[in-house]
């Protein structure tokens, strides 16, 4: 009876001590993602074209972009092609959307990258 008793404490013992250090790791995991900063940016699309099939309202709204990919961007004739180039750069797409206004369409995607 001793020895069934014994054997019941270690093991309460053994799992109080795994529960501590599981709920002390999942502290540390939660406070290490809330101190997380993050930069936003915004790709727009008008889905107005000129004469020969080139958007003509394509640009991103961010300080944290680069000059250099903005104007690369504005080139860009599909949305795809602007998405991967800010993917290539970091940024993470979090929502899309589209807006109906008078001459057309607008859509807006939001991308998201930790911030240096």
């Amino acid at each position: 009876m001793n020895r069934t008793f014994i054997v019941i404490v270690l093991a309460i013992a053994a799992s109080c001590t795994y529960l501590f250090t599981l709920a002390q790791s999942s502290v540390s995991k939660a406070t290490a993602q809330a101190s997380k900063k993050y930069s936003y940016a915004v790709l727009y699309f008008h889905d107005q074209w000129d004469r020969i099939g080139n958007p003509k309202n394509m640009w991103v709204n961010s300080d944290h972009v680069n000059d250099a990919l903005k104007a690369k961007i504005k080139n860009f004739k599909y949305t795809d092609d602007a998405l991967n180039a800010l993917g290539a750069d970091g940024w993470q797409l979090i929502s899309a959307f589209s807006t109906g206004t008078d001459p057309g369409t607008e859509y807006s995607y939001y991308l998201m990258k930790p911030a240096n």
